[in-house]
């Protein structure tokens, strides 16, 4: 178990990485079918994606990295394993923040809009939605104003956690507008920086080994 304090590049699977949230740190892995369910209950999930077409809005942007998390523990799914990790996870519960954007984002990537059966199960919790349904009822508007039903602003509002914003690579790139230069390399090449984001922008809801084959 290591920590990685730097913008280090990561190669074996057998990493544990040490993601910061708040006052904590968790252990984060990339996920990959051999280590099957990781999850025995409700987890939130993120995607990472290409930019939104500003030109052609209606398109659904790319699946580049995933990052799974049950409050405990977390994983990153790359592209290339979505289907087997929600496969694995099949009957859990899933918590989302824009729920309806990241389930276009899956169900696209997979070809299969499987992934809506979890709706209709009542297995899809959005964070979102319950925030403007609490500002709703408390202060009588849906906080549909700039920023104000954004992940920043409920990280902020429920848990006391500032996210950062900004964040660069080396390169000078902003991290949140360039996951698509990602999209056809494997997980092993993505700096150290880039995996904690979709952690450090997902709000948490035993710890366990990566076996070595």
């Amino acid at each position: 178990m290591v920590d990685l304090p730097h913008d280090e590049i990561h190669h074996q699977v057998k990493i544990i990485m040490k993601i910061p949230f708040g006052d904590k740190k968790y252990d984060f892995v990339p996920w990959r079918p051999t280590l099957e369910r990781v999850f025995d209950g409700p987890f939130a999930f993120d995607t990472e994606t290409t930019p939104i077409d500003d030109e052609r809005p209606w398109l659904t942007p790319s699946y580049v990295l995933g990052a799974a998390f049950n409050g405990d523990r977390g994983v990153f799914v790359p592209r290339q394993h979505l289907g087997a990790f929600f496969a694995a996870h099949r009957g859990m519960g899933l918590i989302l923040l824009n729920a309806a954007f990241d389930l276009d984002v899956i169900a696209t990537a997979l070809q299969d809009d499987a992934i809506y059966d979890r709706v209709d199960a009542n297995q899809v919790d959005d964070t979102q939605l319950m925030h403007r349904l609490l500002t709703l009822g408390e202060v009588g508007h849906t906080s549909q104003g700039k920023n104000e039903s954004t992940l920043e602003h409920c990280a902020a509002t429920y848990l006391g956690v500032e996210l950062p914003k900004d964040i660069t690579e080396r390169v000078g790139d902003p991290v949140r507008l360039s996951y698509g230069k990602w999209l056809t390399r494997p997980l092993s090449d993505c700096p150290v920086s880039r995996l904690k984001l979709p952690f450090d922008t997902e709000t948490p809801r035993h710890r366990f080994s990566v076996p070595s084959g």
